[in-house]
């Protein structure tokens, strides 16, 4: 019980220490979905980890109803057949063609070294009005599942957020053969 209460409020501390530090990425090992991603401390989880998991910060918790909320969230699907170097090439090359049509919704398709899967994340094309929901999307394909990561929120709010979201895309890896 002691040890338990000392370990909590060490939890507790180190969480506050980190916050205030801002920026700040918390290593989460989803084992039974077979992938490991660090996520903002500003951000809270929805709900349960479960093959979708979604962590949520709200910029503007004063009022009431809270501001925009900006949102990480990983989905996970299992496949079985095609392989994951296929699936990889179909979706990548659907992505590259749409990134390249003119008025592209899409640009700066980036492929991503994962090890163990093949990757890769694109930005939404710009919005013009600040207050238009933002994406960023990363899709990787491994460990018997395709993995979906997406970064929303509103324009104005998702810029600032830019370079912390790169780290969690950089974060992203695959638990091997840990996936059920």
């Amino acid at each position: 019980m002691r040890k338990t209460i000392v370990m909590a409020a060490a939890a507790i501390f180190l969480c506050a220490v980190s916050a205030a530090a801002g920026g700040e990425l918390v290593d989460t090992r989803v084992e039974k979905f077979g992938y490991a991603v660090a996520i903002p401390v500003e951000f809270f989880l929805d709900g349960t980890v479960s093959d979708t998991a979604a962590w949520t910060y709200l910029p503007d918790s004063s009022t009431v109803p809270p501001g925009p909320a900006l949102t990480i969230w990983v989905n996970r699907v299992q496949i079985q057949t095609p392989g994951s170097r296929q699936l990889f090439d179909i979706n990548k090359k659907s992505d590259t063609d749409a990134a390249g049509a003119p008025d592209a919704p899409i640009k700066d398709l980036t492929v991503l070294d994962i090890r163990g899967g093949y990757g890769y994340w694109y930005k939404e094309s710009d919005k013009t009005d600040p207050a238009e929901i933002h994406r960023w999307v990363v899709k990787v394909f491994g460990n018997g599942g395709v993995y979906i990561l997406c970064f929303s929120g509103p324009s104005a709010e998702f810029a600032a957020w830019e370079p912390v979201f790169e780290r969690v895309i950089g974060s992203f890896t695959l638990i091997i053969g840990k996936a059920g």
